[in-house]
């Protein structure tokens, strides 16, 4: 869990003070609280920002770690007269953490940005080198980057716990927010969003950026599809499959098969543990000479990477 950002609406006839009070009193480390005004009326808006990650390092978010990030902000409200149930959640960001080598980070990233759907392989930051998968929607963003690498782009200092950390994130946005509201009744509170369980739901439904499946050259993923169990005829398709991805991208599926096929072909390919982005060989692309990659991503997180 990394960014949480809490709002609260208060009108020309309520008391300033306490919300003046937040902004101004020293915050923990970590929060941050603003005001803005509201435009076109007398009212304002008072927001604050936890940065999780420096409350509990860089782990994955347990019911304990939630309860002393809870505890924190509960206290740094209390000293300004105010209470957490009176804001309403703005913004959530859910992570996972884990290291990967350089050499193995930058094929696979390499891998994502070249064979992902182009909507999928935006990239972020504005240097030469991106490296980056960063896909946009009107709600949620997720993404895959190394921390230590956005750290410099910024121009911001790299803590040791940072160098060759890897992160797999989902940004919830408030349209998103607001769209669970409307639709589910999610209310928009700490007790209904700031969970393991709702982590691990955004995450794990992020699939369609964080594809499942190890990562293989061409030439292993044909070996693993040619020793399975299925037919000859779903082997060749699903190898044929494979070349137009690499030969192409991802979006090339369109005019490959029909959208139920390639959803088909998509779940065998998931069955056997095999990802449909294959690693290239050539030495632009992977002068490494790699030609496997355990998936490190949350769902297999038991296999790749090094979780933090």
């Amino acid at each position: 869990m990394d960014t949480i950002v809490f709002f609260r609406v208060y009108h020309h006839w309520e008391d300033p003070k306490p919300y003046i009070a937040l902004k101004g009193n020293p915050a923990p480390d970590g929060c941050k609280a603003w005001i803005r005004s509201l435009k076109g009326t007398r009212s304002h808006i008072c927001w604050f920002k936890i940065q999780c990650h420096e409350f509990i390092g860089y782990s994955t978010a347990t019911e304990r770690d939630i309860a002393y990030l809870r505890s924190v902000v509960d206290e740094w409200l209390a000293r300004a007269g105010l209470f957490l149930d009176d804001f309403t959640l703005g913004r959530i960001d859910y992570d996972y953490n884990f290291y990967m080598s350089p050499n193995e980070f930058r094929v696979l990233i390499t891998t994502m940005q070249q064979l992902s759907k182009r909507i999928m392989r935006m990239n972020k930051w504005r240097s030469e080198q991106k490296p980056t998968v960063y896909y946009l929607s009107k709600s949620r963003h997720a993404q895959f980057y190394r921390k230590d690498l956005e750290r410099m782009a910024k121009d911001l200092p790299v803590r040791e716990v940072e160098i060759n950390l890897c992160r797999q994130e989902v940004q919830c946005h408030a349209a998103r927010i607001k769209y669970m509201k409307r639709e589910y009744g999610l209310v928009r509170d700490w007790e209904n969003w700031v969970t393991p369980e709702m982590e691990a739901e955004y995450l794990t439904t992020a699939e369609p950026v964080f594809l499942s499946g190890d990562f293989y050259s061409m030439d292993g993923a044909v070996d693993i599809i040619q020793a399975s169990g299925l037919t000859p005829c779903h082997k060749k398709r699903l190898t044929d499959m494979l070349a137009v991805i690499q030969s192409g991208t991802m979006d090339a599926l369109k005019g490959y098969a029909s959208r139920n096929t390639v959803l088909k072909y998509l779940t065998m390919l998931k069955d056997l543990n095999v990802n449909p982005l294959t690693i290239k060989t050539d030495f632009e692309s992977n002068p490494f000479g790699i030609t496997y990659i355990a998936n490190p991503f949350w769902g297999t997180h038991t296999k790749g990477g090094a979780g933090v």
